[in-house]
Parts: structure tokens; C-alpha cells; sequence
């Protein structure tokens, strides 16, 4: 059994998690508050300033006025300060619809294997039923970004064979282009799960675990859940408490850190060979060592 984290709070590595994955210079329409909104700042604050972020009302870019009130992250002065645009939930949708927003960032009651987002009811919603505040932009936003991030909580009553309501679609019944067959743009959908405890993509439209935190085990994981997802090809044999250095480790291995890490590792290649280039050069053109005359001792001091 592993031990819980002392030094941070779960929700705390789940925030920084998803702040690790952001892109810069990307879009990111974001659903209104809690994780995602803490998740976006962080990473704007931290690794990525020039990331665009537009709330899910629709306030395109803002550099909000921290710190916010927890019930006060969309609609208000403080979070929509110096904002590029005061747009609403309409004229985002329009844009996300064109193709202009690249990631979506939400949460959710329940979450199905296909990426179907339920946060409108639990229970049968014909009959007895316990109703919530429903998808707001949640469906616009899952429907039309390109690739899609959920935060949730690790929990058995969360990861579900099936969504009681489909109030934000992902991959619908898992069939190939089922989102197409009901009027969603091409190539968008569901994109990571992220829990404080493991983070999952997808594979052939099916969730897929790929990594687990450092401070719970796969087995922890496994029973949180009410359906068995798919396995990394890397994981599939292993339940031992994962290293941090391991691919179990979420922190470790995400596909927008390896991106980055890869487009800085070239950069930093190409620097190189132009340093080295003009090296070669510049010893080309100036005269060898010990051949300067000593009438020109003077002029070969100053350079």
C-alpha cells in the first residue's frame, strides 16, 4: 500500500499536472472555474505566457486580477480584467466551430470509456434521478475543440460502462466516426483524462491507462474504477509501485512535455552548428596565432 502525499494535496499535483501539459501559443477555451481555470493561470504564470485562454462565457484572453473568489471566475470585473475581447458563449462556439480552438479544458460528474461527459443528472433521468447545473458551454466546448482535457476525481462512482446522460459528447458509442455520423467536426474529440491519481488517453476511441502518480499504485487505480480500461503496452505486465523515472509516472510522460522537450533539443542542435559554423569562420579569416608582426603589436592588443 502505497503512502499519501504530505507535502501537497492531491487536487494540488492534479493542477500541476494539467499545467505541465498546456502549450504555448495554443487556444484553450476553458470550462468556468475550479481545476481547469487554477490549471490555466498556473501555466500561464509558470511555463507557458503566451498561451490564449477563453472562458467558457466567452471572455477571450483576459489577465485576470488574482486572487478570485471561488464563485466569481467568469462574469465579474476581477477575472475578466484587461481582456482582449468581452465576447459571449455564442460567438466562441462560432470560432471553436471554424476550427480556432485548439483545446478544451473541463471537469465532470461521470466519464464513460468512449469520453462521454455526464454532469447534468445521476440516476435514471426518466425516473428518480438527483438533477445538477447540467454542461453550461461543456457541450459546445467538447463538441468543437480539437482535443479535449478532463479532470475528475479518481472515483468508482466517476469512471462508469455508462454515462447516465450524454450531456458533452466524446467518442458517443466508440464506433469509427461516430462523432462524424452525428454532425461533429472531423478530427476532433476526446484527448487525456487527467486524475490526481493517473492520467489516460485513448486508443481506437477506448480510454487507456498511462500513467499513475507517484504516491498510489496500479492496483489503487483499478479499483477506482467501474469498467477495466485499456493498458499502455509498456505497463500492461507491471502493478509494482511505479518510479518517478518510470513511463507509469504520469508527470513524466506526457505527450505535450515530450514535445516541447524534443522541440527544444533542436533549437538547441541548430544553435550549435551556427555557433560552430561561425567559429570555423572566424578563425578562417583572422591570421594564425604568433604571425603578427611587431610593428602591429599595438593594433593586435586592442583586437
Amino acid at each position: 500500500m502505497s503512502e499519501k502525499a504530505t507535502y501537497f494535496n492531491e487536487r494540488e499535483h492534479q493542477i500541476c499536472l494539467v499545467a505541465r501539459m498546456i502549450e504555448d501559443a495554443r487556444t484553450y477555451w476553458v470550462a468556468g472555474g475550479g481545476s481547469p481555470m487554477a490549471a490555466i493561470l498556473l501555466a500561464k504564470k509558470l511555463y507557458t505566457p503566451n498561451a490564449v485562454y477563453v472562458t467558457e462565457d466567452g471572455v477571450v484572453n483576459p489577465e485576470p486580477m488574482l486572487p478570485l473568489d471561488p464563485i466569481m471566475t467568469m462574469v465579474s470585473a476581477r477575472s475578466s480584467y484587461r481582456a482582449l475581447q468581452w465576447g459571449t458563449m455564442n460567438s466562441v462556439g462560432f470560432q471553436a466551430q471554424i476550427g480556432l480552438m485548439d483545446y478544451g479544458i473541463l471537469n465532470t460528474l461521470q466519464v464513460d470509456p468512449y469520453g462521454n461527459i455526464n454532469s447534468t443528472a445521476l440516476g435514471d433521468y426518466e425516473g428518480e434521478h438527483r438533477r445538477f447545473g447540467g454542461p453550461g458551454g461543456a457541450d459546445s466546448i467538447a463538441a468543437n475543440c480539437w482535443k479535449t482535457l478532463l479532470m475528475t476525481d479518481q472515483q468508482k462512482r466517476k469512471f462508469v460502462p455508462r454515462v447516465d446522460f450524454i450531456s458533452s459528447p466524446g467518442f458517443l458509442d466508440g464506433s469509427p466516426s461516430a462523432r462524424e455520423r452525428a454532425g461533429l467536426p472531423r478530427g476532433t474529440g476526446p484527448w487525456r483524462v487527467v486524475t490526481p491519481w493517473a492520467l489516460f488517453d485513448y486508443e481506437d476511441r477506448h480510454l487507456r491507462l498511462i500513467g499513475v502518480s507517484p504516491f498510489v499504485t496500479v492496483d489503487q487505480v483499478l479499483s477506482e474504477m467501474s469498467f477495466k480500461p485499456k493498458w499502455h503496452r509498456r505497463s500492461r505486465h507491471s502493478r509494482r509501485r511505479p518510479k518517478m523515472n518510470s513511463p507509469f509516472c504520469a508527470v513524466s510522460w506526457t505527450s505535450a512535455a515530450r514535445s516541447r522537450t524534443s522541440a527544444n533539443r533542436s533549437c538547441d542542435r541548430t544553435t550549435a552548428r551556427t555557433r560552430l559554423s561561425s567559429n570555423r569562420r572566424r578563425r578562417a579569416s583572422s591570421p594564425a596565432r604568433g604571425s603578427t608582426h611587431a610593428g602591429d603589436s599595438k593594433s593586435a592588443h586592442v583586437r
